[in-house]
C-alpha cells in the first residue's frame, strides 16, 4: 500500500505548473566597442563622453555604472555631437542634415527633434557657443550661403546669429567669390571672440558683442581647420598641403598670409583635417591628424603629438574618426580647467586614451569601450561561482598587469559623471558576482573578463604565441616602434633629442592600439577553452593541434616548453598527403620570463612547462581538465587523448576512425566527385520510393506491407538505411565494446513512433564531409555514481558527432595505464551530434545523491539515463520531430521563484538554430517556456552564446565587437544607473569636483 501511494505522487506534482513564475527573457546591458562608431564628444564639466554610431545609436559613458543609451529616430547616421557643457544637453547632427536635441534627466534621455528649416540649405560647419559661466548655450551653424545661425539649447529656437551680407561681405576682398562658412571656433576664455573660415581662404576674427569683424587673415593655402590655443590669444590653422600655422589675434589690424610649417615636408603631404594646441602640465602640446608624406604614408591612420622638439606619430590599424581632449579639472572656474590632461582617440574599431602629462604619452587603462574584437573571437566560455581564493589571485595579478609600466601610465580613468565612485570598477567578491568570461582569439590571445557586473572588466591577457618559435617579446610591447627601429625611450632622452639622433627614422611611427585584423599563423587560433573554477587552471586548444595548460602563480618565473611525446591518434601513412603536410608549430628553444599571473604549467620548481601536441596537427574540437587529478583531455577530428600532465603519461589514446573513415577524413578538403554524388543521390531516392508505408499499432509494434513485425528500434543500429554487409561489418567491429558493457546498444531507444511525429532516420548514409560522425564534440569530467550507487567517481564523458557516447571511470591509486577504464559505450539510434553531456541528481530518486542521472543533449533530442545502469529514463523530448528545431547550446540553470524566494528549481535551457531559448523543467519536459533571442540568420550570435548557471546569456552582436547580456531569470535584479530617481545633472554650482587623477 505504501509503495502504491508513493508512486501516485511524483515530484512534478509538488512543483508549480506555471514556469512564468521563473522565466522572463529580457536584454540588460551591452559591453564592448559599439559597431560602426561615427562620432564622439566630451563634456569636461560633467566628465562624460558620447559616442554615436552609423545606426543612430548614442552611448553616454561616465564611469563603471554611469551609462546611458538612446537612439536617433529613423536610425540616421550620427555625424557630429556637440555638448552644452555642464547642462546635460547635447545636439546631434545626422548625416541627413537633421538636428536632434537630447536632455539628460536622471537615468533617462529626453529627445526633441529640431523642425526642418529652409534657411539651413547646406550645413558646412558647427560649433557650441557658451559664455564663460556656461550660460546661454547655443549651437552656431555655418552654411553655404555665408550666414551663421544659432539654435538655443534650452528652447530649440532657431535664429540668425551673423548675417553674411551685413557683416562679412564688407570685410572680404572685392574679387572674393566664395561665401561658405567652412570653420567656426569659439574662444573658451573670451567667448565673445569667434573665428570664422570663409571659403577655405580667409579667416575672420568676429566680436559677438559689437557684431563686427575685428581682423582679417588671408591664406594662400586652403584652411581645413581652425582652433584657439589655450592662452586665448593665439590660434592654429590646419592647411590642405599638410602644413599648419600659428597666428596672434592681437597683432595688427590684419595680417597677410604666412608660409605654413610642414612638419614632414618638403614632399607633398596629406591634408591636416583637425588640429589642437593645448597647454598641459608638461608644456604646450600640438595635436593633429594627417600631414604625412602622401606617397610613402598616405594610407596610414595616424595622430601626431608634438611638444617642443619631441614628435610622436601614433599609428592605428583602423581609420581615425575623431579625437577630443579632457581637462585636468572639471571646475570651469579654475585655471586647471584650461589645462588638457588626456586625449581621447576614437577609431573605427577601437577606442584609446593617452595621458598627456606622461613623459612618454602612455595609455590609460580603459574602464569601458574595450575592443573585444581586436582579434576575432573564435571561442569563449563562461565560468560562474569561481572559488574565492582563485578570484582573489586573478584580481591580484590584474592589478600588477595594469599598474604603471611600459604600456600604461599611473593615472586612472578620468570620466566620472559627477560621481567619484564611478571612476573605479570594483570587482565584487560575492558568490553571484564571481563570473569569469574567458575568450579565445584568432591570434592566439586569451583574455579573462569579470562578467558579474554591469560593465565587463578586463582582468588578464595570456599570449599563447609566446610558446612557439618566432615570437619576439619586444615586437609585442605596445610602446615600442612598429618595425625594427630604435626603442621609444631613445627619442626621449632630452627635450632636444628628436633632431640630434641621426639613426631615428622620420617620421617616428609608434604602433598604438591592439586592433589587428590579420594573423601571422592561422594555427595560433584558439578553438576550445576549459577553465577549472576550483584551481584556476586554463586549458586551451589551438587550430594546429596544440593544447597548453596555464596555472596561476604569484611569483615571476623563467620557463621553456617541453611537449608530451605521444604516438599519433591514427596511422599517419594512411592519410592523404595534404593532411600529412599539416605540421605542428615549432616550439621555442629559449627560456622566457613570465610575470605574476598565468604561466605555463610546470611541476614543482622545474622550468620545463608541459604541453600536448595531437597528431595529425588538426584543429582541437574539445578540451577538458580535472585539476584534482592532474588530467587533461583533448580531442580532434581523429580521436582524443587523456594525459596526466604532471607525469606526462598518456592514459587513453583512442580514435573512432576506421580504415574506411580515414579515407573519408582525408577527403574533407577535396571536392566530391560530381558523378558519385549524383549516383548516390539517385540511389537514395529510389530506395525511399520502394519503402512500404508502415502503420503503428497500439502495442508499439510496427506492421509493414510484407506482414513482418518490428518491435522497438531498428535492427541496424547506427546504419538504419545501410546494406547488410555494412551492418555486419560495423557490428563485428563494435562487438568487443558491447561485450565489455554487458548491454545492447539497441535497448536504449525503445519508444513508439507516433503518427504525428517524423521518424528520425540514422545518419550513416548522409554523413557530410564538414561534420564526420567520428569527430569528438564533447569532453566532460564530472562526478557520477558509475561503480556503486552511493560513492561517486570521477568520470570522463565523450560525445561524438555521430551520436556515440563513451564513459571512462578514473579509478584512484592504480597504475597509470589502468587508472582510466572504459565501462560504457552507447550509440544513439538517430545518430545526431552530441551537444552536451551533464550529470544531475535525479529528482525521481528516493535518496538523491551527487550525480545519479545522465542528461544527454543532441541536436535533435533531450535524453536522460539512470546511473549507474544507464537505462532509459522516462524523461525525453524530441525537439526536432515535434518543433522542427535543432539544439545549438544546452546548459543547466537554477532559478528562484519571484512569488516565493525560498523556492528554487533546476531547469534545462537550450538555444536552437531558430534563435529561440527554451526552458525545460527537469521533472516533465512538456513543461516549458520559449522566447525568441536571436534572428534565424544570426549565426555569430548562436555560435558565441554562453549560458550561465543563474540564467544569464552572453552572445556577440553583429560585427563581433560587442557582447549582449540578457537574462531568462525573472528574479534577476538589473544593475541600475546610479542616477536613477535623482536630479541629474545637478546645477552648475553643485557639480562634484574631480579628485586628483593619480
Amino acid at each position: 500500500m505504501f509503495r502504491f501511494l508513493r508512486n501516485q505522487f511524483s515530484p512534478e506534482q509538488q512543483r508549480p505548473d506555471d514556469l512564468s513564475d521563473f522565466f522572463d527573457f529580457r536584454q540588460t546591458t551591452r559591453s564592448g566597442f559599439p559597431s560602426g562608431a561615427s562620432a564622439t564628444a566630451v563634456d569636461n564639466v560633467l566628465s562624460i563622453m558620447a559616442v554615436g554610431t552609423e545606426t543612430g545609436e548614442i552611448f553616454i559613458f561616465g564611469g563603471s555604472k554611469a551609462q546611458w543609451k538612446t537612439t536617433v529616430p529613423n536610425k540616421s547616421t550620427v555625424a557630429y555631437i556637440y555638448f552644452a557643457h555642464g547642462t546635460g544637453t547635447f545636439m546631434v547632427l545626422c548625416k541627413d542634415q537633421t538636428f536632434h536635441r537630447y536632455k539628460m534627466t536622471g537615468s533617462k534621455i529626453d529627445h526633441h527633434q529640431i523642425p526642418p528649416e529652409t534657411r539651413l540649405k547646406k550645413i558646412t560647419s558647427c560649433e557650441m557657443y557658451q559664455k564663460k559661466d556656461m550660460s546661454d548655450a547655443r549651437l552656431l551653424i555655418g552654411t553655404m550661403t555665408g550666414n551663421v545661425f544659432s539654435i538655443k539649447m534650452d528652447t530649440c529656437e532657431l535664429s540668425e546669429f551673423i548675417l553674411y551680407e551685413d557683416t562679412i561681405v564688407p570685410s572680404l576682398p572685392a574679387d572674393g567669390n566664395g561665401s561658405s562658412i567652412d570653420g567656426i571656433s569659439v574662444n573658451q576664455k573670451e567667448p565673445r571672440r569667434v573665428l570664422l573660415v570663409v571659403d577655405h581662404k580667409i579667416v575672420l576674427l568676429y566680436d559677438v558683442n559689437i557684431h563686427e569683424v575685428l581682423r582679417v587673415y588671408h591664406q594662400m593655402s586652403n584652411v581645413m581647420d581652425v582652433s584657439w590655443c589655450s592662452d586665448g590669444t593665439n590660434f592654429m590653422l590646419a592647411h590642405a598641403d599638410g602644413g599648419y600655422s600659428k597666428w596672434n589675434s592681437q597683432e595688427g589690424q590684419s595680417q597677410m598670409s604666412m608660409t605654413p610649417e610642414i612638419l614632414f615636408g618638403p614632399f607633398p603631404c596629406t591634408p591636416i583635417k583637425k588640429i589642437l594646441n593645448r597647454s598641459t602640465k608638461t608644456g604646450d602640446t600640438l595635436i593633429f591628424c594627417g600631414g604625412l608624406p602622401r606617397l610613402s604614408y598616405g594610407d596610414r591612420y595616424t595622430l601626431t603629438l608634438k611638444r617642443g622638439n619631441r614628435v610622436s606619430v601614433f599609428d592605428f590599424s583602423s581609420p581615425l574618426i575623431d579625437f577630443a581632449l579632457i581637462s585636468e579639472s572639471n571646475d570651469y572656474r579654475k585655471d586647471e580647467y584650461f589645462l588638457s590632461g588626456y586625449v581621447l582617440i576614437l577609431c573605427e574599431q577601437e577606442f584609446l586614451m593617452i595621458d598627456l602629462s606622461d613623459k612618454n604619452w602612455r595609455e590609460v587603462p580603459l574602464l569601458a569601450l574595450h575592443s573585444l574584437h581586436f582579434s576575432q573571437i573564435t571561442t569563449s566560455t563562461l565560468c560562474a561561482q569561481v572559488e574565492e581564493h582563485v578570484w582573489k589571485e586573478i584580481n591580484k595579478a590584474s592589478e600588477v598587469e595594469f599598474s604603471a609600466g611600459n604600456r600604461f601610465s599611473g593615472r586612472k580613468w578620468p570620466l566620472h559623471a559627477g560621481n567619484e565612485e564611478t571612476r573605479h570598477l570594483t570587482v565584487s567578491a560575492g558568490e553571484d558576482s564571481r563570473q569569469l568570461l574567458v575568450t579565445g582569439h584568432e591570434n592566439g590571445m586569451i583574455r579573462l573578463w569579470a562578467a558579474g557586473e554591469l560593465t565587463m572588466k578586463l582582468l588578464l591577457s595570456i599570449k599563447t604565441a609566446k610558446e612557439f618559435a618566432g615570437y619576439r617579446e619586444d615586437e609585442q610591447t605596445i610602446m615600442n616602434v612598429q618595425t625594427e627601429r630604435l626603442p621609444r625611450d631613445s627619442l626621449y632622452d632630452s627635450e632636444d633629442s628628436g633632431d640630434d639622433n641621426p639613426t631615428a627614422e622620420w617620421p617616428p611611427f609608434y604602433k598604438l592600439g591592439e586592433y589587428d585584423p590579420f594573423c601571422d599563423d592561422h594555427r595560433l587560433s584558439i578553438q576550445k577553452i576549459a577553465f577549472d573554477a576550483s584551481s584556476g587552471q586554463i586549458v586551451v586548444g589551438g587550430r594546429g593541434g596544440q593544447v597548453i595548460v596555464y596555472q596561476l602563480a604569484d611569483t615571476a618565473k623563467m620557463t621553456i616548453p617541453r611537449g608530451v611525446v605521444d604516438p599519433p591518434l591514427v596511422d599517419l601513412e594512411k592519410l592523404p598527403a595534404h593532411v600529412q603536410r599539416n605540421q605542428p608549430m615549432r616550439v621555442r628553444s629559449e627560456e622566457l620570463s613570465y610575470g605574476v599571473g598565468y604561466q605555463p604549467f610546470t611541476v614543482g620548481d622545474s622550468h620545463e612547462s608541459n604541453y600536448l601536441q595531437l597528431k595529425p596537427a588538426t584543429s582541437i574540437t574539445a578540451v577538458s581538465v580535472l585539476s584534482s587529478r592532474g588530467l587533461v583531455a583533448a580531442a580532434s577530428e581523429f580521436g582524443f587523448l587523456v594525459v596526466d600532465i604532471r607525469t606526462k603519461s598518456v592514459l587513453v589514446n583512442c580514435s573512432l576512425c576506421s580504415g574506411q573513415d580515414l579515407l573519408e577524413a582525408g577527403a574533407l578538403d577535396d571536392a566530391l566527385s560530381r558523378f558519385k554524388s549524383m549516383k548516390k543521390s539517385i540511389r537514395q531516392s529510389f530506395r525511399r520510393k520502394k519503402k512500404t508505408p508502415k502503420a503503428t499499432t497500439s502495442n508499439g509494434t510496427t506492421i509493414t506491407g510484407a506482414g513482418a513485425v518490428e518491435g522497438g528500434p531498428s535492427t541496424s543500429g547506427l546504419n538504419g538505411g545501410a546494406s547488410s554487409n555494412e551492418t555486419s561489418s560495423r557490428t563485428a567491429h563494435s562487438t568487443p565494446i558491447r561485450a565489455l558493457n554487458g548491454i545492447d546498444e539497441h535497448e536504449e531507444d525503445e519508444e513508439v513512433v507516433r503518427p504525428v511525429e517524423r521518424k528520425i532516420e540514422a545518419r550513416s548514409e548522409r554523413v557530410t564531409p564538414e561534420q564526420p560522425a567520428w569527430l569528438i564534440r564533447v569532453l566532460t569530467f564530472s562526478k557520477a555514481s558509475m561503480l556503486s550507487n552511493t560513492i561517486p567517481s570521477d568520470c570522463l564523458w565523450v560525445g561524438s558527432n555521430g551520436g556515440r557516447i563513451l564513459c571512462y571511470v578514473i579509478a584512484p591509486r592504480e597504475k597509470p595505464e589502468d587508472s582510466c577504464r572504459l565501462i560504457r559505450d552507447i550509440r544513439l539510434e538517430h545518430g545526431a551530434p552530441i551537444v552536451n553531456i551533464l550529470v544531475q541528481a535525479d529528482p525521481f530518486a528516493k535518496f538523491p545523491i551527487a550525480g545519479n542521472r545522465l542528461l544527454v543533449f543532441t541536436e535533435e533530442q533531450i535524453r536522460a539515463y539512470t546511473l549507474p545502469s544507464l537505462k532509459n529514463s522516462r524523461y525525453k523530448y524530441k525537439i526536432t520531430a515535434l518543433e522542427g528545431e535543432r539544439i545549438r547550446k544546452a546548459a543547466l540553470v537554477k532559478m528562484a521563484s519571484v512569488s516565493d524566494g525560498h523556492v528554487d528549481e533546476l531547469f534545462a535551457a537550450i538555444l536552437t538554430n531558430q534563435g529561440n531559448i527554451t526552458l525545460f523543467s527537469l521533472i516533465n519536459p512538456r513543461k516549458k517556456c520559449t522566447a525568441n533571442v536571436l534572428k534565424v540568420t544570426d549565426i555569430l550570435g548562436m555560435s558565441s552564446c554562453v549560458i550561465s548557471p543563474s540564467g544569464e546569456l552572453l552572445f556577440l552582436r553583429n560585427g563581433g565587437c560587442e557582447y549582449q547580456r540578457s537574462t531568462i531569470a525573472k528574479n534577476t535584479v538589473d544593475v541600475e544607473n546610479p542616477f536613477t530617481n535623482t536630479a541629474y545633472p545637478p546645477p552648475l554650482g553643485e557639480i562634484t569636483p574631480r579628485k586628483a587623477l593619480i
